[in-house]
């Protein structure tokens, strides 16, 4: 051996799974959902962080709009939460299958 452990290929007894156009369609179409997906989580959390910062910055001239604020930002919260969980659970069923 001359030190190389790389694994050669022999295409001619095997022969590598077929590409079809509705596979590739398939995996496409995975990809630009986990794209729209992670876009969709990522502006959750920027307007998230807009409602934190609208409640400490009106804190002490409006309270009870601070209060709202605040209130909306935590229910909203807890809600992507689970709904995180129901999804990543949903996920990992259907890849067990």
């Amino acid at each position: 051996m001359d030190g190389n452990n790389r694994e050669t290929l022999d295409f001619e007894r095997e022969c590598p799974p077929m590409l079809t156009c509705e596979l590739l369609e398939a995996e496409l179409e995975r990809r630009r959902l986990n794209r729209q997906t992670a876009i969709l989580a990522l502006s959750g959390i920027l307007l998230e962080s807009c409602f934190l910062l609208a409640a400490l910055l009106l804190r002490h001239e409006f309270p009870v709009l601070a209060a709202a604020c605040a209130g909306y930002m935590v229910c909203s919260s807890t809600g992507g939460g689970i709904l995180a969980l129901v999804y990543s659970a949903k996920r990992r069923e259907l890849l067990c299958q």
